[in-house]
């Protein structure tokens, strides 16, 4: 028999997360719906039209003379576990099932994706819902950070800079001056994402 706490763990995300201004949610043992409650106890939504049955596989009988068994699980033990349950991937050989990750499509754009399957040449991933086959030829990495794709962001901008330069002439110290005085202009513009002078 299932736990309240690996119940939510697993399915909560598809009701859009442990709700807003929620502290705990409570079931009692013999019931397979769930109730969340703010920090004074009380919640506005009626949680049973929102959830269901979602504790279904927890349920187990009232055992005569042992009163009302129930479960609590805290935000806090929410998250904890939530985090726990994630499957991390390095980078390095192809991603576990159950992991989100990066692939780069042959348009070369990048999707995100969960992997399902992975076989010796291709695997099964969900995105968005959708089950998709992909070739494991194909690049892949880890989900990158919002820093990591700022960072790519600068230094794209950078290059697309120093494309416009014949490097045969940087070497010349009144071009270096001229490539840095763009380089700062771009950036004051808001042309280079992500950076400001002040």
């Amino acid at each position: 028999m299932m736990k309240l706490i690996d119940v939510l763990v697993r399915d909560l995300e598809k009701f859009d997360g442990w709700p807003e201004g929620a502290v705990e949610c409570h079931r009692f043992a013999d019931e397979a719906v769930v109730d969340f409650f703010d920090k004074d106890g009380n919640w506005p939504y009626d949680c049973t039209a929102k959830y269901g049955l979602i504790a279904i596989e927890c349920v187990s009988p009232r055992v005569m003379g042992e009163g009302i068994a129930s479960e609590t699980v805290t935000r806090d033990q929410y998250e904890a576990a939530l985090a726990a349950s994630k499957t991390e991937w390095d980078g390095a050989g192809h991603p576990p099932a159950g992991c989100k990750f990066e692939y780069k499509a042959s348009s070369g754009k990048w999707f995100t994706a969960t992997m399902k399957y992975c076989g010796e040449s291709f695997a099964i991933v969900d995105m968005d819902g959708s089950e998709s086959w992909v070739t494991l030829d194909a690049p892949m990495r880890p989900i990158r950070s919002e820093e990591d794709k700022k960072l790519d962001q600068i230094t794209q901008s950078i290059l697309d800079i120093l494309n416009d330069y014949d490097f045969e002439m940087v070497h010349i110290r009144s071009d270096q001056k001229r490539i840095a005085t763009d380089i700062v202009e771009r950036i004051t513009s808001g042309m280079i994402p992500h950076i400001r002078i002040e």
